[in-house]
């Protein structure tokens, strides 16, 4: 429904002009946040790219191009190729404007080869180029246009350069006004005049683009999304049309997202965290695995002939799943501090499930991470893998402090090494990923001292023992010496024995005495040894401090 449809008896200039104010003020919330020292572009419609493109060689154009459609939007399909193609050729402003293709372009240069020379004169910074930044500084005059199909795509692709760069309020930002726009523009609901089914499906399309994306910043930055988007959609892909495999597994992605960001919200607006309602969430998203289609199904076929998609798709089940489990032990963990369980909803032992339930799934993630990697490049990761990789590694992180999951530790940290491996080529791309890849770095060689200094601390101990038990030793040895030469001395003289030597006989004894009592205590150092040799695996003595768990928060810190 149009703004104007919704408030009846008002005059059309004047929702226009209220239109136009609420542009001025997305553009002053855009110039205080971001701002480029660029020269604005003043044409936003006419597709002549020598004139909007001059510094741009044609094969360098049609380089990042070709790189936009074949690494960006053949993983999660944003923009349709054939129609956008068309309507530059015939100059038409439907689907097509200078903004739209300016962003593509700057998509494209993050996959580019940063060694050529023409690839080399477009960068401003590691995460940054001159055509990003171009594309900043359009924003403001793109936001009046009347055509708002490349208007909303842009602002996507924009948001996406943005949380690359590691501005992830700007992004948020950029993409709640793509679905503003999207909203007023009628996108999510049914037009009464008949359309082709070109443009039904391009509609179609920019909307579905929207929703993946609201949800996508929900899980990242922790906002609401958008329920009115979310039921339209719901009703919008009942279509007739022909899917691709890529749009298969982009709409089961949408309908597990869907069941991921709003069992979230219902868990975040509970005071205590309840084990019912994670485990409610635990079994609709193993319904939601049970109706995939046969080509959306975890099978050595499908793994070796998928798409990027579906990988994607994987990855965020077990996300979600971990997710889910490690609710799971902050439950356990607050019954624990209760003497009646009952009362927080949580069963005993359910905790000890969670855990390994918890490992089970970080493994998954990685070994799924591995196999995309077989096939695909990391650096085309899309921007949901900054979440796949963060929780895995929460996950194995607190599978090493964890006693039941000691066996696995090798496992574990040979995973936790592969994540750094895709963490580092995923920071070719995501500012996001090097952090990342340096925080896991910190906390793997924290763990890893620690456990050598228990080890240390275990050595020295037994060198202490050691010398005490030889100190004892010599001071027996001592007080028997000078027993022999005392009585030796006596005799020799003819003189008995005084009274004092009963009273060095008793210094032996209590000697002796101390001596069974460290003979004794050996069992309890052997007990000792063991439990320090186990470090993590017990509570009852620590060499420091444990490992500190990942907070909520790391992911963006």
């Amino acid at each position: 429904m149009s703004v104007a449809a919704a408030m009846p008896g008002t005059d059309q200039a004047l929702v226009e002009s209220r239109r136009s104010e609420k542009n001025k003020g997305w553009l002053r919330i855009l110039d205080n946040v971001i701002s480029r020292p660029q020269e604005r572009a003043t044409d936003f419609t006419v597709p002549n790219d020598t004139l909007f493109f001059p510094f741009l060689a044609s094969e360098t154009y049609e380089y990042l191009m070709d790189l936009f459609w074949t690494r960006y939007n053949a993983v999660i399909p944003i923009v349709e190729r054939s129609i956008f193609e068309e309507h530059r050729r015939i100059a038409s402003a439907h689907y097509y404007s200078t903004f739209l293709n300016t962003c593509m372009l700057a998509i494209g240069y993050r996959y580019a080869d940063k060694t050529r020379p023409d690839v080399q004169c477009l960068r401003l910074s590691k995460y940054e180029s001159i055509l990003h930044a171009k594309a900043t500084n359009m924003v403001d005059k793109a936001l009046g246009a009347q055509e708002k199909l490349p208007l909303v795509l842009a602002l996507l692709l924009l948001a996406d350069l943005e949380w690359a760069a590691g501005r992830e309020r700007q992004s948020w930002m950029m993409g709640r006004i793509s679905i503003r726009i999207a909203r007023e523009a009628g996108l999510h609901e049914d037009t009464k005049t008949p359309l082709s089914s070109e443009k039904m499906h391009i509609r179609q399309m920019t909307f579905r683009a929207c929703v993946l994306c609201d949800q996508i910043w929900s899980l990242l930055l922790g906002f609401d999304i958008s329920m009115e988007c979310i039921s339209a959609f719901r009703a919008e892909i009942t279509t007739e049309r022909v899917r691709t495999l890529t749009e298969l597994s982009q709409e089961a992605f949408l309908r597990l997202m869907h069941i991921t960001c709003t069992g979230n919200r219902k868990l975040e607006r509970t005071s205590a965290i309840d084990a019912d309602s994670c485990l409610e969430l635990h079994h609709i998203l193993e319904q939601w695995r049970s109706d995939l289609p046969a080509e959306l199904e975890w099978t050595s076929r499908n793994v070796g002939q998928a798409p990027a998609a579906f990988f994607i798709l994987h990855q965020q089940y077990h996300s979600s799943m971990l997710a889910v489990h490690l609710l799971f032990e902050d439950c356990e963990i607050q019954a624990s501090q209760h003497k009646e369980r009952k009362d927080n909803g949580c069963e005993p032992g359910r905790g000890t499930c969670s855990s390994e339930a918890c490992t089970r799934h970080a493994l998954w993630i990685t070994r799924t991470l591995q196999l995309y990697r077989c096939r695909f490049n990391p650096q085309d990761m899309f921007m949901t893998g900054t979440i796949h990789v963060g929780l895995a590694a929460k996950g194995l992180l607190l599978s090493l402090q964890c006693n039941a999951q000691r066996s696995r530790w090798d496992e574990i940290l040979d995973q936790i090494k592969w994540l750094l491996v895709i963490l580092s080529e995923m920071s070719l791309s995501f500012e996001l990923a090097e952090k990342m890849q340096i925080a896991l770095q910190s906390e793997l060689d924290d763990w890893l001292s620690r456990k050598h200094a228990q080890k240390c601390s275990c050595t020295e101990a037994k060198k202490i023992w050691e010398l005490r038990r030889e100190g004892s030793n010599a001071v027996e040895s001592s007080l028997l010496e000078s027993k022999s030469t005392y009585s030796e001395a006596c005799s020799d003289d003819g003189v008995h024995q005084p009274e004092c030597v009963p009273q060095k006989s008793n210094r032996i004894s209590e000697s002796s005495q101390v001596a069974d009592r460290l003979q004794v205590s050996t069992e309890n150092w052997q007990r000792l040894v063991e439990e320090l040799s186990t470090g993590l695996q017990t509570g009852m003595i620590h060499g420091g401090a444990s490992p500190k768990p990942l907070h909520k928060e790391w992911l963006l810190e």
